[in-house]
C-alpha cells in the first residue's frame, strides 16, 4: 500500500495499492475503494500509474492522478455512477500538485 485516505463517514478507505520497492511515483499502481469492514473493493483506476485517490468532501467521489500519459491528468470516479471523468491535464509549469485544486 502505498497511500489512503478515509472517506469523510469513515465507512470506506481510498487506497492507491501496488509494490512499495521503487520510486514513487515510478512504480506501478491503481487506485481502489474498500469498505471499513474490508468485504466489498473496488477499482477505480486500471493504468498501472494511478496514486493518490482522494474523497470528495461529500464522499461521492474519489480524485486521483494518472501518470500513464503525459502530462499527467487528473480524474474524478463517480462511486454511485461507477465510471470515471478527466478533471484537466497538468502542464509544463503546473504539476500535477497543483491538479488538486478541483475540490
Amino acid at each position: 500500500m502505498k497511500t489512503y485516505e478515509w472517506s469523510p463517514d469513515s465507512k470506506q478507505i481510498a487506497l492507491t495499492l501496488g509494490p512499495v520497492a521503487c520510486d514513487y511515483p515510478g512504480d506501478a499502481a491503481d487506485v481502489f475503494v474498500t469498505s471499513a469492514d474490508l468485504k466489498a473493493q473496488m477499482r477505480l483506476s486500471s493504468s498501472g500509474m494511478s496514486f493518490e485517490g482522494t474523497f470528495s468532501p461529500d464522499g461521492l467521489s474519489v480524485a486521483f492522478v494518472d501518470f500513464s500519459d503525459s502530462p499527467a491528468r487528473l480524474f474524478r470516479y463517480d462511486l454511485a455512477g461507477r465510471g470515471s471523468t478527466l478533471i484537466r491535464r497538468a502542464t509544463e509549469e503546473n504539476n500535477y500538485h497543483h491538479l488538486y485544486g478541483w475540490r
